[in-house]
């Protein structure tokens, strides 16, 4: 709870901080799209009840042409505005995580230049730096759907009331069957990043082989010694090696996520078929049936979206958490010392210097000044 917590307060000030204007608007827009659906598929239900209306009762098709209109148009202006509030949240969030990647950069590259040159010996030290690197996207995106979960949750409650008039038990079946699919793919998600974190040194050294193609540095090298295959294999054994066991980790999920994944549709017959009940009762109409059709849909999709970024985030706490830890690595000299460094450039002097690398070898400096 207290890492969530850290986390959740280091996003609102990231995300508030870099940029006031781009989350007030984004958050304005988010509301207006957990809306808009839900007054489309409305719209469209309404539709279908006034064309059912004027077949059965072959009422004069000019007289009430302008229901028809009303609606065609409200339809149309909604899909608009649900595509144009869509196309804005990408907008300024595009801007927004740009900001957000060179602010967590700036504070990355600062932190590392404040920290003692010693850090940078130890393999481990140098790994957690380039994955928190490597990681500042991931880092923007989890503040990010932090903000877009809050407004499905709101999408969320809204679709759950409308669904419950039609049947509260059925309504909760249907969540209830969309979860354990939709948990056993973020837990694939999370697996695979703990597995990329795990063989994070290995990735380092394939990265590092096939750098060495492309370094001018070491072209000269490899044609000189003829090293170009022998590379090669080496990298091959570790992609190999790589693959092998992230493909076996992977399978187990995907089995169970297939058969999980029949349990939404099982649901959905059953309160499809409870609605198709109700209209031959008479107590709903096509367009009700068309109306909940839409809501199930999406309430499905909200689901599986909330869902989808509770993993997510859990996944993206796990970075931020990290970023947090390297920005607490204590510094023993400017930090932990007591004496105060001065923030400026010191000069060196050696007086009389000599030097060798064993007792049994010359020495390589002579009274050097």
């Amino acid at each position: 709870y207290q890492a969530y917590k850290k986390s959740i307060s280091f996003c609102w000030k990231s995300v508030v901080s870099t940029s006031h204007t781009f989350f007030i608007l984004r958050l304005v827009l988010c509301l207006f799209g957990a809306v808009l659906p839900i007054l489309g598929t409305k719209l469209s239900a309404l539709l279908i009840d006034t064309i059912t209306y004027t077949v059965a009762f072959k009422a004069d098709f000019i007289n009430e042409i302008k229901p028809f209109l009303v609606l065609l148009i409200g339809i149309l202006l909604i899909n608009v505005f649900n595509r144009s509030v869509d196309t804005l949240i990408l907008f300024f969030t595009t801007l927004h995580k740009d900001l957000m990647q060179n602010s967590l950069k700036k504070t990355i590259s600062r932190r590392a230049s404040e920290i003692d040159l010693s850090y940078f010996d130890c393999a481990e030290f140098y790994d957690q730096l380039q994955d928190i690197n490597a990681n500042t996207p991931y880092i923007a995106d989890t503040i990010f759907e932090i903000i877009d979960l809050f407004r499905y949750a709101i999408q969320f409650i809204i679709l759950l009331s409308i669904m419950a008039r039609a049947s509260i038990v059925l309504t909760l079946l249907l969540i209830i069957s969309v979860i354990p699919s939709v948990v056993t793919q973020n837990s694939q998600l999370s697996a695979m990043y703990d597995f990329d974190i795990a063989h994070y040194g290995m990735q380092r050294k394939m990265h590092y082989i096939s750098n060495l193609f492309v370094s001018r540095e070491f072209a000269k090298d490899i044609r000189c010694y003829n090293v170009c295959e022998w590379l090669l294999e080496k990298y091959q054994g570790l992609f190999k090696e790589f693959i092998r066991n992230k493909a076996k980790k992977s399978w187990k999920f995907s089995i169970k996520s297939i058969a999980f994944s029949l349990l939404p549709e099982i649901a959905t017959i059953l309160f499809f078929g409870y609605l198709i009940y109700r209209i031959y009762l008479g107590a709903n109409t096509v367009g009700d049936f068309i109306y909940y059709q839409g809501i199930a849909s999406q309430i499905t999709a909200c689901i599986i979206t909330v869902i989808y970024y509770l993993g997510r985030i859990k996944d993206g706490n796990a970075r931020i958490i990290n970023f947090l830890n390297f920005m607490d690595t204590k510094s023993r000299l400017r930090e932990m010392g007591n004496l105060e460094v001065p923030n400026r450039v010191f000069e060196i002097e050696f007086q009389n210097v000599h030097f060798r690398y064993d007792e049994n070898r010359e020495e390589i400096l002579k009274g050097v000044s």
